[in-house]
């Protein structure tokens, strides 16, 4: 619970910055491709073994922090194979995705 805490704090602070930087998508790109695309496919629709269409998706940063930490499903748990930073980048890189 106290991981979470601190990722939530860090999100909350993430998300009063003036933006994200290119290089901040980059890298959630970078990190969405490695650990997510055969799931969700590179655009976020894809739907492999039940994975949520990411374009649709309205969750709010501290639901998909849940979710991407602990994991949903057949979906892992990723808070101890991503440091902080990392989630913060998957999730606003993940926000690109919405139509």
């Amino acid at each position: 619970m106290k991981l979470f805490s601190t990722l939530l704090f860090m999100l909350m602070l993430s998300a009063s910055a003036t933006g994200q930087t290119n290089t901040n998508v980059l890298s959630g790109k970078a990190l969405f491709e490695n650990k997510c695309i055969r799931c969700h496919g590179k655009d976020g629709t894809k739907g492999m073994f039940g994975a949520k269409n990411l374009q649709e998706s309205r969750l709010a940063n501290d639901i998909l922090l849940r979710i991407i930490s602990d994991g949903k499903g057949i979906m892992p748990s990723w808070k101890k194979k991503l440091s902080a930073e990392q989630l913060l980048l998957l999730i606003d890189y993940i926000k690109t995705l919405r139509k």
